[in-house]
């Protein structure tokens, strides 16, 4: 091998070295600055309530409009609406508590989705496409129309569902919720949840 061979080989091998550095330094900072900016909302003071002792029939559940659950028999308080869809939670009558089916009924004819939840609390909110369901800090996100999940790698909130601040107990009101995937891109949503807790009406 000649010793200009051996000098054009050693000058591709440094090219290669400063493209690839270069491009690991690019993925990086993306990755970190995407990083900040789905944790960013972490930090940010949202809005909550304080939730009462107890409450009346006209703080309760009979506070929210009321609809029949297509295809179930079911009547519940709705939770959150957007023309051509509902979000429906029907309590258990075999039951003491709080616990009951949330549905999500499109067009007022169809359910598109449903999940038994538990007794604490769910609210709810629709924004675009998606309805974004918490029962207490357990989050769903749907799609209204299919019943599906987004299909994000990634789902990211700041939602605190029920805690304790000062010796009373408050419920959060507002979630802000990051999805992260091939199909959809980067997307965030701050969405105002209303819904039922311990059957209050938030």
């Amino acid at each position: 091998m000649t010793e200009p061979s051996v000098r054009s080989r050693a000058r591709a091998r440094r090219r290669l070295r400063r493209v690839v550095a270069g491009c690991c330094g690019t993925v990086g900072a993306l990755v970190v600055s995407l990083a900040a900016y789905v944790a960013l909302p972490v930090l940010e003071k949202v809005p909550s309530v304080v939730l009462p002792a107890s409450c009346t029939d006209r703080a309760g559940s009979q506070a929210l409009p009321r609809a029949l659950v297509p295809g179930t028999g079911a009547q519940g308080a709705v939770l959150s609406s957007a023309p051509g869809v509902e979000v429906i939670f029907a309590r258990s009558a075999t039951t003491v508590n709080f616990s009951g089916t949330v549905y999500i009924v499109a067009s007022r004819s169809r359910v598109t989705w449903a999940a038994r939840l538990g007794p604490d609390m769910v609210v709810a909110a629709i924004q675009g496409r998606y309805a974004y369901i918490y029962n207490n800090k357990i989050g769903y996100v749907v799609d209204w129309q299919t019943g599906k999940r987004p299909g994000s790698w990634v789902e990211f909130d700041n939602y605190r569902g029920l805690y304790g601040d000062d010796g009373r107990l408050r419920v959060q009101t507002e979630a802000t919720v990051t999805l992260v995937g091939p199909a959809i891109g980067v997307t965030r949503a701050t969405v105002h949840l209303t819904g039922m807790v311990d059957g209050c009406a938030v």
